[in-house]
């Protein structure tokens, strides 16, 4: 039976070229591929970024409005409304640290003292 290429044996020069020509095709393919997709899940991630920073202002502007008329019960309705479905949990702190409101109660119950959380110390204040 002859090979699959009729008229190629394989110690010729034909075939090493042949499967040269493959192997760098399939490189540079697979290259290719792995550029298309790092560029897609960057520009996804971006974009996400963006959809991340434009809800936060929005809400944080609200919360800010019912904080500034001392309306606590509208911080936690924004809180329980936005955080719950959203599968993240969303928190606001006076300037002395203390917890005002919370997306989910039975987890933040548990923290003593939230300086010890990573993040709280450096995490801006609302003014």
């Amino acid at each position: 039976m002859r090979g699959w290429i009729p008229g190629i044996k394989l110690n010729t020069i034909y075939a090493k070229l042949l499967g040269t020509y493959l192997m760098l095709t399939a490189f540079g393919t697979s290259l290719m591929a792995g550029y298309i997709l790092w560029s897609f899940h960057d520009y996804f991630m971006r974009s996400r970024q963006v959809d991340l920073d434009n809800w936060t202002s929005a809400l944080s502007e609200s919360v800010a409005d019912a904080l500034e008329e001392k309306d606590i019960k509208q911080v936690n309705l924004l809180v329980q409304r936005y955080g719950a479905p959203q599968t993240i949990t969303l928190r606001v702190f006076n300037q002395q640290g203390s917890l005002l409101a919370t997306s989910d109660p039975k987890l933040d119950s548990q923290v003593k003292d939230w300086y010890q959380v990573p993040g709280i110390r450096e995490a801006p204040l609302a003014i």
